[in-house]
């Protein structure tokens, strides 16, 4: 009995020990991924530079695939000076060198850097400011922005908008529209508004306006510059062509500092002489300056009231001024002007039409 035990007890330690030597010798170190098809004879491999730990897995037909079982890593917080073989070190987030992966060299405990570990954008954000940089492992770098990072697309402070966001010199294209709040001015001083329309006579027989009146202002400027003529003739003011009997004149004369006397009326238009037989000689000329309301409006009727002057009147004096205040009889709305004479032509001068409000 006790030589029966013994002798498998010896058996046993025999089978162990070429157990465990089979073991251990299926473990082969290799110096890169193994790839391909793995079987039972070498059922392990282990990369000596970054100490992974390959088995092979799924047998079938004495063939399997690799699979990565296992690896040792240790995180710290800069590159290592000593590398135990089989043990990556990577350096932590945050710290100097963050993702770098080290390995044992092959000599002793030496040290090589394999790479950078993928960590990817560290967390964080900016605030008033634009992200320039993603750090890996870190948060992003931020950066105020300042003209140097914008083009002619993006308005610069400094030239024409100060650092307190205020425009203090405009520099247009073309000019700013009076509709705009603007001169109409392209170039020299700002006297006044632009015109909305403006006509010079050159020897004409009329002025047509066909565009001013059509806008929305509540009130238009009408001046009268120069206008001059070459016969005796009364200058007339008419709306929308209309020849009929919608204009009605309330005025005083003052001719060469006399007595006032009244406005010579017609109602095919409105004048701004003494009679019939008056009007300015040949080389007068007209000046004033008249308001026109409700222009636009259907359901009332226009007012236009002012100042207009000449001088050569024919037989009654050098000069006359005249104060009018006249009504347009009709509801529909002012669409044009026609600035003419009774008889002959307008060598000169000019008239313009503003928008008052």
């Amino acid at each position: 009995m006790r030589k029966t035990l013994l002798l498998l007890l010896l058996l046993m330690a025999a089978v162990c020990g070429a157990f465990g030597q089979q073991v251990y010798e299926q473990i082969q170190v290799v110096h890169t991924a193994p790839s391909g098809a793995c079987n039972l004879p070498v059922p392990y491999q282990k990369n000596d530079i970054t100490g992974y730990l390959y088995g092979c897995t799924g047998v079938t037909n004495g063939a399997g695939t690799w699979q990565l079982l296992a690896v040792t890593t240790q995180v710290v917080n800069a590159a290592p000076s000593v590398c135990l073989p089989g043990v990556l070190y990577q350096v932590a987030v945050g710290q100097s060198g963050a993702g770098q992966v080290w390995s044992n060299s092959g000599t002793g405990t030496g040290c090589q850097q394999l790479g950078v570990a993928g960590t990817g954008p560290g967390a964080g954000s900016c605030t008033n400011q634009v992200v320039t940089a993603a750090n890996n492992g870190a948060p992003p770098t931020c950066t105020t922005l300042t003209s140097a990072y914008v083009d002619n697309s993006i308005a610069k402070t400094g030239a024409d908008i100060n650092t307190s966001n205020q425009v203090t010199v405009t520099h247009l294209a073309t000019a700013l529209p009076t509709g705009q709040g603007g001169t109409g001015n392209a170039s020299g001083m700002a006297v006044g508004l632009a015109p909305l329309e403006t006509h010079t006579a050159s020897n004409s027989a009329s002025l047509s306006f066909t565009t001013a009146l059509g806008t929305a202002c509540t009130a238009y400027e009408i001046v009268i510059a120069g206008i001059t003529q070459t016969g005796t003739a009364h200058l007339q003011i008419q709306f929308n062509s209309d020849t009929g009997s919608n204009y009605a004149d309330v005025g005083l004369l003052n001719i060469s500092g006399g007595s006032p006397s009244s406005l010579y009326v017609t109602s095919t238009g409105f004048f701004f002489d003494a009679s019939a037989n008056t009007g300015l000689l040949a080389g007068g000329s007209w000046q004033g300056d008249l308001t026109l309301t409700n222009a636009a409006s259907t359901s009332l009727y226009k007012g236009l009231s002012g100042v207009v002057g000449a001088s050569l009147i024919n037989g009654v004096g050098n000069y006359q001024t005249a104060s009018v205040t006249s009504v347009y009889k009709s509801l529909t709305a002012i669409t044009s002007m026609q600035v003419s004479l009774t008889s002959g032509n307008m060598p000169a001068g000019t008239v313009s039409v503003y928008c008052k409000q």
